[in-house]
């Protein structure tokens, strides 16, 4: 979104299965909503929570602030049914990790991204002029919708030229899908619906019924 907050020639802009949320919110989202998808009650979630409230500390401080909490909480939590499930967008990579490499290597698969771990989505999204029409997964594991539906909604709120529609039973890239009985997914098919809305809108031409996709 800092991009195309920047981008004076965008006159529109067409977001699919994206978030209106920073990269720490993604992590704890997506843990989250692994916990429930397992079946794990309020406990676990908690538990879980406060894991990604320190490995957000050390993603964004360079892996300084935090390592003695980690530890505790490694200690605590090691033998809970969830731990070694946790993946989330970066968790389950420090939680892999000991705290001697974490100290001393960092994480090299990300630090060479030069992440921005300042962004603030609504903030960028209130700089945002131009109309915009946001697809949505309803089912998205790596970009849980809750939290972006929400902000979408209270931006319109605000005056922000919005439009939403939400895809169930899509995952991530807006792809349908058979789910197994151990959580694990394969996927079929984009979503009936999803080209074809991204085109007529462009085009000013919207139709009535785009898949099963319903307006928000």
């Amino acid at each position: 979104m800092t991009s195309a907050a920047k981008a004076s020639i965008a006159e529109i802009l067409f977001i699919g299965y994206g978030l209106v949320a920073d990269i720490l919110e993604e992590d704890e989202a997506q843990v989250q909503l692994e916990m429930q998808e397992a079946g794990y009650g309020e406990d676990a979630k908690v538990k879980a929570k406060q894991l990604t409230d320190v490995t957000a500390r050390l993603a964004v401080s360079n892996y300084k602030d935090g390592l003695e909490d980690l530890d505790a909480l490694r200690d605590a939590y090691k033998d809970e049914p969830w731990f070694n499930q946790i993946k989330g967008g970066f968790s389950g990579v420090i939680l892999a990790m000991s705290t001697e490499e974490l100290r001393t290597k960092g994480i090299p698969m990300f630090d060479r991204l030069n992440i921005d771990w300042s962004l603030k989505p609504m903030a960028v999204m209130r700089e945002v002029a131009v109309p915009q029409f946001w697809a949505l997964a309803g089912e998205d594991r790596e970009a849980p919708t809750a939290t972006t539906l929400e902000r979408l909604l209270s931006l319109r709120d605000e005056g922000k030229d919005i439009a939403i529609r939400v895809f169930p039973g899509a995952d991530h890239g807006m792809w349908e899908f058979e789910q197994a009985e151990d959580g694990s997914r394969e996927y079929t098919k984009v979503t009936d619906g999803f080209h074809d809305l991204m085109a007529d809108w462009a085009k000013g031409d919207l139709k009535l019924r785009y898949g099963a996709s319903s307006v928000r």
